[in-house]
């Protein structure tokens, strides 16, 4: 069995590096690197020449919250099949760490072969006038026009809501799917599940433009392609991530340290995040030492 790791990096090299080094077999690596991202030649060429990595991009200049990091991610997974041909695709961030040994990463795959991991929650579009989690879709989000996260970049955004909001200026519904689903972008998935999703964007491209100007359309478009392609049929409603969403060491999700070791090593899931320095160094040292030793 194969399996293609896609990896979204924007800083912190040396521990994109480290996180590829725990791919040692079975794994073929794609790492797209945002393309405003400060990264030296010498930093990129040390990911780029190691054995398990097969391709590193650096197409888009990914913004959060923006229709960017859904279209780095397409990219990913369109250019990782082609290459190839694996039976899982995982998509994780340059902030993840794995918290289970690589054979027991493979194993358990193996044994449940077949299934998708994604988490989703199921939003009907007749709720649309009412339901403010379609507020998302109901207006335009330019969050690839500005670092949204910013104080200047969020109060342009805030005030283009505003002006719309004031006006009555909302977007049409989304007529193309009864039901929307949304969850953590981060998923593990199967070839032919790949192909299908591949397949839809191609043949069927009006849902995939809707989600431009959409706040983070990467939390919805592959749940709702599948999930409606397959009416939940092996998939499987949990990420394999273990994701803290207490807004702790500066962060919501949490940016994780060493005082949540012991929940890692309690939890069934098989990568965590979000690992951010100076907060993760302990912790990773420790996750080295114990937990995905070989």
């Amino acid at each position: 069995m194969k399996h293609a790791i896609l990896i979204l990096a924007h800083k912190d090299f040396d521990q994109v590096r480290h996180l590829i080094e725990y791919f040692v077999r079975d794994c073929y690596v794609y790492v797209h690197i945002d393309k405003k991202a400060a990264i030296t030649p010498e930093e990129l060429h040390s990911i780029d020449s190691m054995p398990q990595v097969r391709a590193v991009y650096r197409k888009f200049d990914v913004h959060w919250g923006g229709f960017s990091i859904l279209q780095a991610e397409l990219w990913l997974v369109e250019h990782s099949y082609q290459d190839s041909y694996a039976d899982y695709y995982h998509l994780i961030s340059g902030q993840d760490y794995p918290i289970k040994p690589i054979e027991a990463f493979l194993h358990f795959f193996e044994e449940n072969m077949g299934m998708d991991y994604i988490e989703y929650k199921a939003y009907k579009t007749n709720n649309w006038e009412q339901d403010s989690f379609f507020d998302r879709f109901r207006y335009f989000f330019r969050y690839d026009d500005v670092e949204g996260r910013s104080p200047s970049g969020r109060y342009y955004i805030d005030e283009q809501i505003r002006l719309q909001v004031s006006r009555g200026q909302t977007r049409e519904p989304i007529h193309t799917f009864d039901t929307i689903y949304k969850g953590s972008q981060w998923m593990s998935i199967t070839n032919i599940s790949v192909h299908n999703i591949l397949e839809y964007s191609s043949s069927c491209p009006s849902f995939l433009n809707r989600l431009k100007y959409t706040f983070a359309p990467e939390e919805s478009y592959f749940h709702t392609v599948l999930l409606n392609m397959t009416g939940g049929k092996n998939v499987y409603n949990n990420c394999l991530r273990y994701i803290r969403w207490r807004g702790e060491n500066g962060n919501n999700p949490s940016n994780l340290g060493i005082e949540h070791f012991k929940e890692l090593q309690l939890s069934d899931a098989i990568f965590a995040r979000k690992m951010e320095f100076p907060y993760c160094n302990e912790l990773i040292k420790k996750i080295d030492e114990t937990l995905i030793t070989h």
